[in-house]
């Protein structure tokens, strides 16, 4: 399945060294992977104290709604 993420959405990914590709035929589990990535990346911010780590936090959420909404069931 290919992923569709915004540019801003893939600058997030690769600035914690998530790997996305775009353009790329992902299997069921290659987008279950990825998405685990995303979620350690949320629920670490989400442990922080300040309004920045919570904002970056909601970012990450978000972003992992987004995949999982495209993982087909």
């Amino acid at each position: 399945m290919m992923l569709k993420l915004t540019s801003s959405e893939i600058t997030f990914l690769k600035n914690k060294k998530i790997d996305f590709k775009k353009d790329y035929d992902y299997s069921k589990e290659e987008a279950f992977s990825l998405l685990e990535q995303v979620y350690e990346v949320e629920t670490v911010y989400a442990d922080g104290e300040t309004k920045v780590d919570l904002r970056l936090a909601s970012i990450y959420a978000d972003i992992a709604d987004k995949i999982q909404s495209q993982i087909p069931e």
